[in-house]
């Protein structure tokens, strides 16, 4: 069996168990109502006179999937004056850095903070990309959630119905008509629109495929509908995510008609992530696969053991691509899957399918059962190795120590590996470089702190320090940013 629809299926049975997403209500109307009536709420929003438009909000999110423990909340950031500008037409979507972003919880827990520069985040068309200074760089793991977004406008979703087949239910609530526009689209996303007997739109479901969650469900929630020029807007903003709060946002300013319809940049165009991974040898047995989440594949007498499974089904399959390109002969036996944090969990189920010993830390294993239940965690044979302290594997090619980074507090099940031969560390996220260099910022870093720390209680020698996100650093450097970065 296929073991992503496994993962898509178990998810799906979780979610549909506490919440029926697409409930019938009392009666059902013909197609013809149902458009009728998105376009009426159109009108009554504004929607004929809007082209394209910018909002500013402040407020609080939730970073998605990056909790401190394995199915646990995700962790709150404040925000203060966050810009998104989307165009109707051309269906397009732009996120720009808020004035201010900082964490709610002392000490800061989970994950959420960038790993490198940031700038102004896109959709269009079937892309998605980063801007950073004049560079751009294609984030088609994000494509999903970044379309989410912008379908949970209400604007951008009614524009999106029009195309549709639709289904209509209505029902009175504590005397008010309520009214539900649903449809499935191309891409096989399920939307339902939640429309009061005033016609604006007061809730919008969506339901779409994340990579390592499969089919989620998402919730925003609308009020305080202010009326700017000709057009109404919700000032007040409210999104869930399978149960978790993801957004809670005021907005400041909304300016309809604000020109703005973003170009697909020419090398975004061009760019076919999936091509050309070639892994670097930087070490006898010891190779790199760069990217914006790095891997690093370590060879062994008989096969390769890889540090992580990130992104997507789809890179790591590239991933394993290209390592078996190296020595045909090895297989990729061992796949360490450093923590849960959505990017470096999205690969895992590729892992399973090439028949790769999944190594995890133990507190993983409700997380494992409840995305591959097919899995049975208690045979010896079982493809996943729950590691609590730490393992370690030798042979004449190399040794390697898979070590649980207690006392970190971006993931509680954190693994970082340890070549103590040549005195190498690999670690993901407790520390990241930049894409230019090192960071020395001069601001305090907790996690660099705990890393160091970490480090030192565990008396490990190092000469090199490989993160899962930037370029490799001596320990020097390391050193440098960690006195930098201290109180």
């Amino acid at each position: 069996m296929n073991i992503y629809l496994h993962a898509f299926s178990a998810l799906t049975k979780l979610l549909f168990a506490s919440v029926v997403f697409f409930a019938p209500l009392v009666s059902l109307a013909n197609a013809d109502t149902a458009k009728e009536l998105v376009q009426k709420t159109w009108e009554k929003l504004g929607g004929p006179e809007l082209h394209s438009f910018q909002y500013t909000y402040s407020g609080t999110e939730n970073s998605f999937g990056q909790s401190y423990e394995p199915l646990g909340k995700w962790p709150a950031y404040s925000i203060e004056s966050k810009t998104r500008s989307i165009n109707l037409h051309s269906f397009s979507w732009r996120e720009d850095l808020p004035q201010k972003r900082s964490r709610n919880e002392n000490p800061a827990r989970g994950g959420g903070e960038p790993s490198g520069p940031r700038g102004p985040i896109f959709v269009k068309g079937e892309f998605a990309w980063i801007q950073i200074a004049q560079n751009y760089l294609p984030n088609p793991w994000a494509y999903s959630e970044r379309l989410h977004q912008l379908l949970a406008t209400p604007h951008a979703v009614l524009k999106h119905a029009f195309s549709q087949q639709l289904a209509l239910a209505q029902t009175v609530i504590n005397g008010e008509k309520i009214s539900t526009v649903s449809f499935t689209d191309s891409k096989k996303i399920d939307i339902k629109i939640t429309i009061d007997q005033n016609l604006f739109v007061k809730q919008i479901d969506v339901q779409f495929i994340v990579n390592s969650y499969g089919k989620v469900n998402a919730t925003t929630r609308f009020n305080d509908y202010r009326k700017i020029q000709s057009i109404y807007f919700p000032y007040s903003i409210k999104q869930e995510i399978n149960g978790f709060e993801t957004q809670n946002y005021a907005v400041e300013t909304f300016i309809p008609k604000f020109d703005f319809d973003p170009e697909i940049p020419e090398k975004i165009q061009a760019t076919n992530l999936m091509q050309n991974l070639t892994p670097i040898l930087i070490g006898d047995g010891i190779y790199l696969i760069a990217g914006s989440h790095n891997v690093v594949a370590i060879e062994m007498d008989k096969h390769f053991l890889i540090v992580d499974a990130p992104l997507t089904n789809e890179y790591t399959k590239r991933v394993f691509d290209a390592i078996k390109k190296i020595n045909p002969s090895k297989p990729i036996r061992y796949v360490v899957n450093t923590h849960h944090h959505v990017d470096h969990f999205g690969g895992v189920a590729h892992a399973f399918i090439e028949s790769s010993t999944v190594i995890t830390h133990y507190s993983n294993e409700e997380l494992y059962k409840k995305y591959f239940p097919q899995i049975n965690t208690q045979l010896i044979s079982a493809p996943i190795l729950f590691v609590k302290d730490q393992i370690r594997f030798e042979d004449s090619k190399n040794t390697v120590l898979i070590i649980h980074a207690k006392g970190n507090n971006h993931a509680s099940d954190m693994l970082m590996v340890y070549l103590p031969n040549k005195k190498i560390l690999i670690q993901a996220d407790m520390f990241s470089s930049s894409i230019a260099g090192p960071v020395n910022s001069n601001r305090y870093d907790p996690f660099v702190q705990e890393l160091f720390e970490i480090i030192k209680e565990k008396k490990i020698s190092i000469e090199k320090i490989i993160p899962l996100h930037g370029p490799i650093v001596s320990y020097q450097e390391f050193l440098t940013i960690v006195n930098s970065s201290a109180k």
